[in-house]
């Protein structure tokens, strides 16, 4: 079984899940994260993002760091990438 916690103002497209279910029956320890794109309220533009890891400072606040030049190469957002948390 595999729960999905999302926060209320999330939406989601079909198929999103697909990704992250295949990296978890590939190894069931990993802990997945989908990237979010930002939606403009006023207009309703996407803005998308690129993949990035979660990562703490020493305060524990939440920060995002990208992946290797490498691993965008591949332009393959769906391929899993290293996360220093």
């Amino acid at each position: 079984d595999v729960v999905a916690i999302l926060d209320v103002h999330i939406e989601v497209h079909e198929m999103w899940a697909e990704p992250l279910l295949t990296q978890i029956k590939g190894d069931r320890t990993v802990v997945t994260s989908p990237v979010f794109d930002r939606v403009n309220f006023d207009d309703l533009k996407v803005i998308p993002y690129l993949s990035a890891a979660h990562a703490f400072d020493w305060a524990l606040w939440c920060m995002y760091e990208g992946f290797s030049p490498d691993y965008y190469k591949l332009n393959d957002s769906s391929l899993p990438g290293k996360s220093p948390s």
